[in-house]
Formats: C-alpha cells, sequence, structure tokens
C-alpha cells in the first residue's frame, strides 16, 4: 500500500468520524416544535400528579410548570438538551429530587435496527450460573439483567438444581437490573411462605409484598447457611433482595456496601418522541419500616474484589463441617 493511499483511507476514517459524531449531536439537538414541547409540559403535569411518588411536591412542581407555561415561557422550539436542562432544572428545584430526567425518543432506521442487534447480542451474556462446590456448597451467579423470557422459570430451575446443597453463595457482584417480582420470588425461597416481605408505597397507595409457597425449598427456610456476596455497584431490586434477608436473619452479607437506590423509577411517555423518567415507588421494611434509600445494604463482613468469595466459601465451609 503506498503513501498516497494509507493517506486517502485517514482522510475517509476522520471524515467518517465527523459525520457520526455530528448525527450524535443532531440526535441529542433534535429540535421539538412549540407544539409538542407545551403538549410536553401538560402531560408532565398530569403525570407528576398521578405518579409521582410524593404528592405534596409534585403539587409544587406541577404548579411551578403550569406557571411558566401560561406565562409564555414554553411558547418556543427547544433542542432537546436544553428542554431537558429546563424541565429538570424546574423539578429539581421544586422537589430537591434529582431522579428526573427526559428520554428522546429515536425513530427507528436501519442503524437503529444494527444498534438493537448489537445491544441484542451483548443481553445473551445475561446469566445465571449455578455450580455445587467442595463441601457440597451452592454457588448462583448473577451477571447482568434478569430480563429474558420466562425468567421466573428458569430461575426456579437453577435454584432446583440446589436444592441438596448444604450451603449456598448467592454473587450479585455482576448482577445488573432484576423486577421487583423476581427478587420476591427469590427471596421466597428462603422464609416462610405468605411472610410479608415489604411493602411499596406509591402516590396514592401502599401494597403489600408477600413470599410466595415455594415447594420443595423447606430446608432453605430453617437456619440453612446462605451468604450474598455484593459490591458497590448492586442497586435497587437487588439491594431489596439482600436488605430483606438480612434483616430477617436468613443471610450473611459479604462484600460492598450497595449503591442505596431506594426508589423505584420509570419512564413514562409524555409526548409522540419523549418520555419523563420520575420515582413513582419506594420500598420498605414491613417490621422496621426502615429503606436502603442513600445508605445502601451494609455487609457483615467488608471485602472487596475475589476476596469476598473467598470469605464466603471460607463461612460456609466452615459451617458446614461444624454441623
Amino acid at each position: 500500500m503506498n503513501l498516497l493511499t494509507i493517506a486517502f483511507c485517514f482522510c475517509l476514517l476522520f471524515v467518517s468520524r465527523i459525520c457520526v459524531s455530528e448525527e450524535l449531536d443532531l440526535n441529542r439537538n433534535t429540535v421539538i416544535p412549540h407544539t409538542e414541547v407545551e403538549l410536553a409540559i401538560q402531560n408532565i403535569v398530569h403525570e407528576l400528579n398521578e405518579t409521582y411518588l410524593y404528592p405534596e411536591k409534585a403539587k409544587i412542581a406541577s404548579d411551578n410548570l403550569l406557571a411558566k407555561l401560561r406565562s409564555g415561557y414554553f411558547n418556543q422550539h427547544y433542542e432537546f438538551s436544553r428542554f431537558n436542562h429546563e424541565v429538570t432544572s424546574i423539578l429539581f428545584d421544586s422537589t430537591r429530587d434529582s431522579g428526573f430526567e427526559l428520554i428522546k425518543q429515536q425513530p427507528m432506521t436501519l442503524s437503529g435496527i444494527d444498534e438493537n442487534k448489537e445491544e441484542s447480542d451483548s443481553k445473551q451474556q445475561d446469566s445465571i450460573t449455578v455450580e455445587v462446590l467442595e463441601n457440597n456448597i451452592g454457588y448462583l451467579k448473577i451477571t447482568g439483567n434478569l430480563h429474558f423470557q420466562n425468567e421466573n422459570e428458569v430461575l426456579a430451575e437453577h435454584l432446583k438444581f440446589l436444592s441438596d446443597v448444604d450451603a449456598l453463595i448467592i454473587d450479585l457482584r455482576s448482577a445488573d437490573k432484576v423486577t421487583i417480582n423476581l427478587a420476591q420470588q427469590l427471596i421466597s425461597y428462603f422464609v416462610e411462605p405468605g411472610l410479608n416481605i415489604g411493602n411499596v408505597r406509591f402516590n396514592k397507595r401502599i401494597d403489600t409484598l408477600t413470599s410466595a409457597n415455594t415447594i420443595g425449598f423447606d430446608r432453605f427456610k430453617k437456619d440453612f447457611p446462605l451468604y450474598i456476596i455484593n459490591s458497590s455497584f448492586v442497586a435497587g431490586s437487588w439491594e431489596f433482595f439482600g436488605h430483606t434477608l438480612k434483616h430477617f436473619h436468613k443471610a450473611i452479607i459479604i462484600g460492598q456496601e450497595t449503591m442505596g437506590v431506594g426508589h423505584i423509577a420509570r419512564p413514562v411517555k409524555v409526548s409522540d418522541t419523549i418520555s419523563i423518567i420520575m420515582n413513582h415507588a419506594v420500598i420498605t421494611h414491613p417490621v422496621s419500616n426502615e429503606s436502603w434509600e442513600s445508605y445502601g445494604v451494609v455487609p457483615d463482613y467488608f471485602f472487596e474484589g475475589n476476596t469476598a468469595f473467598e470469605k464466603a466459601v471460607d463461612l460456609a465451609s466452615s459451617q458446614v463441617m461444624n454441623k
């Protein structure tokens, strides 16, 4: 390859990167017409009053947004990034809640399909791994998101494989997202059925979460050696899992303090191309009424990296051999 060809290739690479960068900037700063801006504000006000976790703060925030809307403040088109900043700033000033975020919904294109394929390929790494270690110690490792078809049945099958172990280590260091329902199911393997394991508070109601009847796992519920390994990245419903079992004295926690994300957020569509993420629920312990919000799940044994796993194995082995 001669120097001219190499130079030409570098030029093509440079231009292509500029094009990609400009395309990303264009997507990020897509102009939103004032009609959609006003519609989005009206729907955000509605969702604040119907969905947002704190009704008193919702009223303050919605009143402030409506006042801005009626004054003509939003009677203009916006670049998306600026609109996001304007709205979330008003919401934060009104509620002191930094959990609000606007999301731009991009139309599906050929490149979007390719990106979705890449995302789908990466999700193939999401997994549940089970293994029986020395001294009949079960090991269950969660990697990535537990969001896939028949997730409840898949989890049940993996636990069935471990139903005869003498101790169990659940490794959440690489875990990402999990639904409340799946965390509730996993808790149910280690507590008596029908037990109140959490209260979920919404805008206008409180729901009680109870443990399910998990047939064939009675030995897991009676002084069973259970060890949960956490990292500082564990958050949300996985914190619900560890926090609940720790407070019911069903598990020993090893590793690091978790992130302390007790609120449950969800996206709500407010226009054809915009959604807003807002906190719509919080889980608390049914007896203490405590949450792990801002504190995280504090481990019984502080360890980082692979030493946390080694400590869990040591504790489990000692418990099994001293029976």
